[in-house]
């Protein structure tokens, strides 16, 4: 999704009080910039002398 467009939602209703489907769409603009994030997560002990630090 790009930001300056619109994503379209649609929805269609059938009800014992309204014959036929009922359509309906809303449009929601898209203006916030794409990010991504990512966390590099070690698990479990230091197992070489490089990663200890005390060299």
């Amino acid at each position: 999704m790009d930001a300056g467009t619109e994503l379209t939602n649609t929805v269609s209703v059938i009800s014992d009080r309204v014959p036929g489907p009922t359509p309906a769409s809303a449009l929601t603009p898209l203006s916030a910039s794409a990010s991504l994030t990512v966390a590099k997560v070690r698990t479990g002990g230091l197992t070489h002398d490089c990663c200890r630090g005390d060299h």
